[in-house]
């Protein structure tokens, strides 16, 4: 405000300052004053003279702006500005200084046309930058007002940004676990907060690389920050060098550590048997041990034994001499996985001692290698020699416990009986035998292929002839001690398994005990005598003019026939059961046969099947008797009858009897054992009755006391009566057993058979008692 005193005269120049104001903005503006006459009150007077003034405060600043996009070579950024009705031109100046000295591009809103208000966002691309690296930007303004103030240019704010990191930082690390074929690879990875894409190892025998190793982790998010990487290498070659350098993706681009190197191990070396393996050598060996890798020390007295070990993890060899069997009855003692060559001097049997569970090669000459695995402890066998074709030929003569012979090819000899030479089959191209022997004799086994028995080498009194004398597989033959064959069956020498011919086993443990002193033989298995193809029970039922499939033996191994089928029962009887070995014997004609003992014989195809009449529940007259007396014992006897003990038996100052069950039942419905005004005994079961007869105890003695009277004499069965029709000098007899044993008297010890009074005859059995038969 400018005060002018009264009377003064002249021109005064005054000024005025105005604040709050806008930048960028128009204002107008005029002056004004005031007077005062002394004596009167105050007048306003408004200067007229410019009317029209006005001015433009300055554009505004630009402000500091923003970072919106950085990456390692290129940043957007932006600002937001008041349009302020004024014409603008923007601008960005930026670099790695104050000094800028680079412009960028305005790429939204470079421009504000005038008369325009309220606010803006001017963004502005940088290209062309450094990675990892601090630039300093700034926005400007330029303000065009028309005449007043002209073209103004106002600079904005220093701002600064840094660019994205280069790319991530890795490193290859040291390798570790490094073996024959694989090793483990490391390394590390910082993301320096970029997103790692991808992850791996290059691995390969040059710095080319060409292969790829998984990575764990396989990538990283960003700001994972340094990360340990590894990596697993596998089917390498060995002793071979590798180049390997960790590598990390970010955006498409692949970043590589240094390359590093390693060196698998050694290649493995299997330790392999010398040329002393296998050879025939009276001293320790000492050369020749191992043809690779370490020879152990030497072990045994003769054959020796060592283990070549290998190397750098190769496998290792066991290894071991042959030396000859000892002669002139020596003994030897061998491991598993030795050889023995048996020679031809051998005469005198010696003796080889097997460990248990082991597995030999026994060289019998002539190319005749087998392999021999023992399956019962203490296992011997002894060796002879004998004269095959003018040549003395190795042979195994005897075995006590138990073994298998295997890998015996065709026309080779084996076995030996008397001084006759087994061989294994010639159209057969690898035989196996399963052996088992004890003082008695020597049980041999065919598993696989065919023996050939020598001719005259078959008991006369047990069977007559064996076609081609060859004993199939699925068969055994019993040496006996003099070196006869006594018996050809069908099975296994165990008897236990379930091949046709093999013992049954039963699960009610009532019925097993009773059946301690017989056998009942698997009818659901083929013959390979027979071909093969159907079961021994097909081809009984089928002879019988029975449909097999409807017949079943029930859980005691008893079959049952029904009456309605009467001309059955003259083949069969109504009840039975199969009975004792399956034998062959191939001068048997094929069809059915009454036996003197009360069994039915079936023969085919020289396979003799052997059945007995029976009871449907085994142990129930067993029971019932138990009922009077609990001492009774009994067990059922290969020719299907029941040898019954009171009191212990004969043995024990008791009570013996046999009896067996008749052909035929009648219908009953009793329960339990009694006996008739005849003196016949029965067994009632609810349903039926079943005569039990008396028996002979041992048929055979009462055959060799006949003939001693009559080389001649004959037997037969009255399977009804159970009455023994027995022709002497041309004289019939009928004789009726006694169902009671007895002992035999002191004066009569040397006797086969003697008259007791003068309608019994008393049969001394083989089994040291006695049984008497009624003469009628």
């Amino acid at each position: 405000m400018l005060d002018v005193d009264a009377g003064a005269a002249g021109t005064y120049n005054f000024s005025c300052e105005m604040t709050g104001l806008s930048c960028n903005k128009l204002y107008r503006y005029h002056f004004a004053g005031s007077h005062t006459t002394a004596g009167s009150a105050e007048h306003s007077n408004t200067n007229t003279t410019n009317t029209s003034l006005y001015f433009y405060t300055t554009p505004c600043a630009p402000g500091a702006g923003s970072n919106d996009t950085l990456t390692q070579t290129s940043a957007s950024v932006s600002r937001a500005i008041n349009k302020g009705g004024l014409a603008q031109t923007m601008a960005l100046e930026w670099g790695t200084t104050t000094a800028y000295g680079n412009s960028g591009t305005i790429t939204a809103n470079g421009t504000v046309p005038a008369g325009s208000s309220g606010t803006t966002t001017v963004t502005a691309s940088i290209t062309g930058l450094t990675c990892n690296t601090t630039y300093h930007y700034r926005f400007n303004a330029t303000t065009d007002d028309g005449a007043v103030n002209g073209s103004t240019l106002e600079n904005g704010t220093d701002q600064t940004f840094t660019t994205a990191a280069c790319g991530p930082t890795v490193t290859t690390g040291a390798s570790s676990s490094i073996t024959t074929t694989g090793a483990t690879l490391a390394g590390t990875v910082n993301d320096n907060s970029l997103t790692v894409s991808a992850i791996s190892f290059e691995l390969g025998t040059t710095t080319a690389y060409g292969q790829t190793v998984s990575a764990t982790p396989s990538s990283l998010s960003s700001g994972a920050g340094s990360t340990a990487i590894s990596g697993s290498a596998t089917g390498l070659s060995c002793n071979t060098s590798y180049h390997y350098r960790l590598t990390a993706t970010v955006a498409s681009v692949a970043y590589p550590g240094s390359d590093q190197t390693f060196t698998t191990s050694a290649c493995p070396v299997a330790g392999v048997c010398g040329s002393a393996d296998g050879a025939t050598l009276e001293s320790i060996p000492s050369a020749g041990l191992c043809a690779s890798g370490n020879a152990g020390s030497v072990g045994g007295s003769g054959p020796w034994s060592w283990v070549c070990s290998g190397l750098n993890g190769g496998g290792s060899s066991s290894c071991s001499t042959a030396a000859p069997l000892p002669t002139g009855g020596k003994n030897l003692t061998i491991g598993d996985g030795a050889t023995v060559v048996v020679t031809s001097n051998n005469q005198g049997g010696s003796q080889l001692s097997i460990q248990d569970g082991a597995t030999v090669t026994l060289d019998l000459g002539n190319g005749n290698k087998v392999k021999l695995t023992t399956t019962a402890s203490n296992t011997q066998i002894k060796f002879d020699t004998i004269m095959v074709n003018g040549v003395n030929t190795p042979v195994i003569r005897t075995v006590s416990g138990g073994a298998t012979v295997s890998n015996a090819t065709g026309g080779k000899v084996l076995l030996a009986v008397g001084d006759k030479a087994v061989t294994s089959c010639t159209d057969a191209s690898s035989t196996t035998l399963a052996l088992s022997g004890s003082n008695s004799g020597t049980d041999v086994g065919v598993v696989t292929g065919c023996l050939i028995l020598p001719a005259n080498s078959l008991a006369s009194n047990q069977f007559a002839a064996l076609t081609d004398n060859k004993v199939l597989a699925g068969e055994a033959v019993f040496i006996d001690s003099v070196d006869k064959v006594t018996r050809v069956r069908l099975g296994t020498i165990g008897d236990n398994s379930s091949l046709a011919g093999d013992r049954v086993s039963f699960a009610d443990q009532s019925a097993s005990s009773i059946f301690n002193d017989a056998k009942i033989p698997n009818l659901n298995g083929s013959a390979v005598r027979l071909g093969g193809g159907k079961t021994l029970k097909q081809r009984v039922f089928e002879a019988a003019g029975l449909d097999p499939t409807l017949f079943s033996a029930n859980q005691w191994g008893v079959f049952t026939i029904p009456s309605e089928n009467p001309e059955v029962a003259e083949k069969l009887p109504y009840v039975f059961r199969p009975i004792g070995d399956i034998l062959i014997d191939t001068s048997l004609p094929d069809g059915f046969s009454n036996l003197v003992d009360g069994r039915v014989r079936y023969v085919t195809g020289g396979l003799q099947l052997f059945f007995a009449p029976a009871v449907n529940q085994p142990y129930r007259p067993v029971t019932q008797g138990r009922l009077f007396d609990q001492s009774i014992g009994a067990t059922v006897q290969n020719d299907g009858s029941y040898r019954v003990q009171q009191l212990g038996g004969l043995a024990n100052n008791g009570v013996e009897f046999v009896l067996r069950p008749a052909w035929r039942s009648a219908p009953d419905s009793r329960v339990g054992i009694f006996s008739d005004a005849n003196g016949y005994v029965s067994y009632h079961d609810g349903a039926s009755r079943t005569l039990l007869l008396p028996v002979a105890a041992d048929t055979n003695a009462l055959y060799q006391a006949a003939r001693t009277i009559d080389p001649a004499a004959s037997i037969k069965l009255d399977t009804e009566s159970g009455h023994l029709i027995v022709t002497v000098l041309n004289q019939v007899y009928r004789l009726l057993p006694n169902y009671l044993l007895q002992q035999v008297p002191a004066d009569k010890a040397n006797l086969s058979w003697w008259l007791d009074g003068a309608n019994h005859v008393v049969i001394k059995n083989r089994d040291g008692t006695a049984q008497s038969f009624l003469i009628e």
